[in-house]
This record gives C-alpha cells, sequence and structure tokens, in this order.
C-alpha cells in the first residue's frame, strides 16, 4: 500500500481521481459498470476491475459512500443526507434530511453513522403508469 506520510492515506492515482472527479460532476449515483463505461474515454485501457478496486478504496477513505442494492450504487456526497430508491426504474434520488434530529433519538448508544433509504415509485415513473 502506497501512503503519505503525512496523512496515512492512499496516494490518489490518476485513475481514482477521474473516477473520483466523474462521481463529482454526475447527480446520478451511478453503478461500478456505468463509472466505468463513462470514463474509459479518458482512461483508455481501464478495466472494470481497477474500477472497483478504486470504488472499494474511496469507499474506506470516506471520500464516497456506497448505497447497497441489486447493484451497488456509489455517491461522493458523504454528508448527512437519504436516499429516495424508485422500485420501478430504479434510479436514485437525493433526499435531504434533518438527520441530528433522527440521531437525537437514538437512546441506546452513541450513533457514528446514518443512513436513510426510502422505497417507492418516483414521479417520473407514476406519471408514466
Amino acid at each position: 500500500m502506497v501512503t503519505n506520510k503525512d496523512n496515512n492515506r492512499k496516494r490518489i492515482t490518476p485513475q481514482r481521481q477521474v473516477i473520483l472527479n466523474y462521481l463529482k460532476e454526475v447527480e446520478c449515483h451511478p453503478t461500478a459498470k456505468e463509472i466505468h463505461e463513462n470514463v474509459e474515454e479518458e482512461l483508455p485501457g481501464l478495466s472494470l476491475g481497477t474500477v472497483y478496486r478504486n470504488l472499494k478504496e474511496l469507499v474506506e477513505e470516506g471520500k464516497i459512500q456506497k448505497l447497497s442494492g441489486q447493484e451497488d450504487r456509489y455517491d461522493w456526497n458523504c454528508g448527512p443526507h437519504g436516499h429516495f430508491i424508485c422500485k420501478e426504474c430504479e434510479e436514485v434520488y437525493d433526499i435531504s434530511l434533518n438527520c441530528k434530529n433522527l440521531i437525537d433519538k437514538v437512546e441506546v448508544g452513541k450513533v457514528n453513522s446514518c443512513k436513510v433509504y426510502f422505497y417507492g415509485v418516483c414521479k417520473n415513473c407514476k406519471d408514466k403508469g
């Protein structure tokens, strides 16, 4: 593992930086395959395995978050917010929440992190049906 002695974090490789930049530019919550498809022009020869490895490391470093589901999706926004997941189109939307109010209601222990998911049918799918 290559580390920077100042902060003991992994070195930002060109591949990792391109993946992170892509995630910051998009409003969606892409899968690893979608990320690979969208960055491979900038990084010819980039393998899907390299994308998965870099995503795993970015999650471990707390730079992005992984949203687990049928297919894992990724979000650069690690701040407190929830997600709405459409059961029809599987689109993921950010939801603004006052997570502090939720966390303050937990009386059984100290909360270190919180993930809130809402499931339903999004407006786009609802209007189609």
